[in-house]
């Protein structure tokens, strides 16, 4: 029963009061009070205050933004005349990284729900945790996220800008390159209507980007050589599914492994040994695949935007020395790894 459906039973504040906690375990809430506002004789006026998920921690993010000719590296947001601050990786997968942790963790949860236990309650904590912590640690649009700071019209006012759909068939091939120079797998967003990388990628589009990743470490050890020639000769997954749903393909893994642990011991878990043995090993399962999940996806997000972006510069005359190119993006890099491995995807241990 919720606060304000239980003010229609009842005008007793006592009464009211005592509910609260049974709401609060019902719901999942990390707290539900009651505030009086005022009264007199006879009547208080009350509001109710909670909170679902976990407050956010903020940490410093000391980054100095550095010049390279033309081009500025550093945190989002950049300035500069005729100029515009680009995110790499990209804002918006930041925004699906953060939404992923807090699914899983919430899944977890309403599997519990009939468990009074709570037995999985620890590890749903800390995601829901990192979903709290990048929203304060990077909000608006993409705050404190690495960024390269280039001319409007190399980033979106021209046929040959990083969001532009003409030039994604150049960085396709650019991708193509580096995976098979460096015989690396990489998950890469792909039109297959245009035969070439998606120039703009969507909520959907990242969602299934990362489930791609899944599916991927779901397979086990590969065989490189195996694994190209089934894929056509290509180091290069090329994610084209913007069904919604990606992240309940995981999840569902997650809530599985769980089921099949309270069936293994129905009504036996109570001080049983070998049920909190299991019990340990599945929770470190769980958040290991998840950490390996955002870190493929992130190092594959990261090359994508890397080599967007020096595809773009190669082509543009508005970007100053095309010497101070590599710099520019060699310290993007170290600053994306900084920050992205130090706070966004960084390992969630027991």
């Amino acid at each position: 029963m919720q606060p304000k459906n239980m003010l229609k039973k009842t005008q007793d504040a006592e009464k009211i009061r005592k509910k609260l906690p049974e709401i609060e375990e019902q719901y999942d809430m990390k707290s539900l009070k009651m505030v009086v506002d005022g009264q007199n004789e006879n009547v208080k006026t009350i509001h109710f205050e909670g909170k679902v998920n976990p407050e956010g921690k903020t940490e410093k993010i000391d980054i100095k933004a550095e010049s390279f000719g033309e081009l500025v590296v550093g945190k989002h947001p950049l300035q500069g005349k005729d100029r515009e601050s680009h995110h790499v990786p990209e804002n918006k997968f930041m925004d699906r990284i953060k939404e992923f942790y807090g699914h899983i963790g919430r899944k977890i949860n309403e599997k519990e729900e009939p468990n009074k236990d709570k037995y999985f309650q620890d590890i749903a904590d800390k995601l829901l945790q990192r979903e709290a912590d990048i929203k304060v640690n990077f909000p608006g649009h993409g705050n404190n996220l690495s960024a390269i700071l280039m001319h409007k019209d190399t980033h979106r006012e021209s046929d040959k800008a990083v969001h532009s759909q003409e030039l994604q068939k150049d960085v396709t091939r650019n991708i193509e390159k580096y995976s098979l120079e460096n015989r690396q797998i990489i998950i890469m967003g792909y039109d297959g209507v245009k035969n070439a990388k998606r120039a703009q990628m969507w909520k959907s589009h990242w969602d299934n980007f990362i489930k791609e990743a899944y599916l991927l470490l779901k397979r086990g050890h590969i065989d490189i050589n195996s694994f190209v020639e089934e894929n056509k000769g290509s180091f290069v997954i090329k994610s084209q599914d913007n069904k919604a749903g990606a992240f309940d393909v995981i999840s569902k893994d997650a809530t599985d492994q769980i089921q099949e642990l309270f069936d293994k011991f129905a009504g036996n878990s109570k001080n049983n040994r070998e049920f909190n043995r299991e019990l340990q090993q599945e929770k470190r399962k769980i958040l290991s695949d998840v950490n390996d999940i955002t870190m493929k996806s992130y190092q594959d997000g990261l090359v994508v935007g890397l080599q967007t972006v020096a595809t773009a510069l190669n082509k543009s005359d508005k970007d100053g020395d095309k010497s101070e190119h590599l710099k520019a993006l060699n310290k993007l890099e170290s600053i994306a790894k900084q920050i992205w491995e130090n706070h966004i995807v960084k390992k969630i241990n027991l």
